[in-house]
């Protein structure tokens, strides 16, 4: 984009927000980056908000991003815009703004503390597929047949997903490697065509170097190509990601209607439900009991669970209709939402831990 098109650009957002009535437009005030970041603006964006984003420059780069696939109406920084709804991640802002009257909604990162009652915003797809508009590809129909029974598209590294990991379940290394050994002689490696595969008990595509890296650089698959071999799948894979249970592949296969098997299903709000949605372990025994499961189950079945994650998907993590009934809810004053701002959230259980450990000794 030449300076010609980015002033375009910029004018056209702006127009479009000053065009916007005062009830759908909301002030983003926000201090701490992450990639939680996309799903929150592509979910505003679904429910036709503009926004004026008080200086951000990463809120900024993400709205360049999103520019060609979401584009949404906003000012970047200025004078204070007339907005029924502030969303900040900083107390002071929320605080003030419920002081004048005006909606507020706080995002507070301590996501996996336990005991916490409010509101969580669902995790979601890495954001280079929201950049891409990738998210809006449909799912094949429940009852067509897909070629592979069981997929896994991902990373494996012994030290990099073992050292950042500290929760109290079998880690990314911990499944592969016994995955991998246990049903070698019925998994098809590499990566030919999705169009070519034909009837497969499991497929994988691994990339041993681990890393958190580019989409495409990790599995050696063009991005649109990952997300199709999700789509061929009746089952998928989804161990925990670097340093926490959730990883992105979870929100990009139960789009595809792909069905998750997992360790992490209680991670989600509302939990996910075995045999239901989901197929769930907590050890080695587990997950060969359940591989097992998903290889010899009947079709009819597997529609039915297809179904249920795609039910799953479009009520709870699909962008505007999470969004829309949390609004609904705290239509009024002030409301805490709590975010997976990933590596930043797990430190926070770190400390949180680590105080709880002091407390009790």
């Amino acid at each position: 984009m030449n300076s010609f098109e980015k002033k375009l650009w910029l004018a056209k957002s702006k127009l479009l927000f000053l065009l916007t009535p005062k009830e759908n437009r909301v002030r983003l005030e926000i201090a701490v980056d992450g990639r939680q970041l996309t799903y929150l603006l592509v979910s505003l964006q679904a429910l036709g908000y503009a926004l004026h984003v008080v200086e951000s420059p990463m809120l900024f780069r993400e709205l360049f991003c999103l520019k060609t696939s979401t584009p949404i109406p906003f000012i970047f920084g200025g004078a204070e815009r007339a907005c029924d709804l502030v969303i900040s991640d900083r107390y002071e802002v929320v605080e003030r703004a419920t002081k004048q009257g005006v909606r507020a909604i706080l995002l507070d990162s301590d996501f996996f503390s336990e005991g916490r009652t409010e509101s969580r915003m669902p995790y979601f797809m890495h954001p280079s597929v929201y950049h891409a508009g990738l998210h809006r590809l449909p799912t094949s129909p429940i009852e067509k047949e897909r070629p592979v029974r069981i997929g896994f598209f991902g990373t494996r590294d012994a030290t990099f997903y073992t050292e950042n990991f500290h929760f109290p379940m079998m880690n990314r290394e911990q499944i592969l490697s016994y995955f991998l050994g246990e049903f070698g002689e019925k998994i098809l490696e590499g990566c030919p065509p999705v169009s070519s595969w034909e009837r497969q008990n499991i497929v994988t595509v691994v990339d041993e170097r681990g890393g958190d890296r580019d989409r495409q650089a990790k599995t050696f698959l063009p991005q649109k190509e990952y997300l199709n071999a999700l789509r061929a799948c009746d089952f998928f894979l989804s161990p925990p990601g670097v340093s926490m249970p959730l990883s992105h592949n979870l929100a990009e296969g139960m789009a595809a209607g792909s069905i998750p098997i997992l360790n992490s299903w209680e991670h989600f709000h509302p939990s996910l439900t075995h045999r239901v949605n989901c197929l769930t372990f907590t050890d080695e025994a587990g997950l060969k009991r359940v591989v097992e499961e998903a290889l010899a189950m009947d079709a009819e079945k597997i529609r039915s669970m297809r179904r249920a994650v795609r039910e799953y998907y479009d009520e709870y993590l699909a962008p505007a209709k999470w969004l829309g009934r949390f609004l609904s809810k705290h239509s009024q004053g002030g409301a805490t939402l709590l975010v997976n701002a990933e590596e930043v959230s797990v430190v926070i259980d770190k400390e949180s831990m680590l105080h709880n450990d002091l407390k009790s000794s």
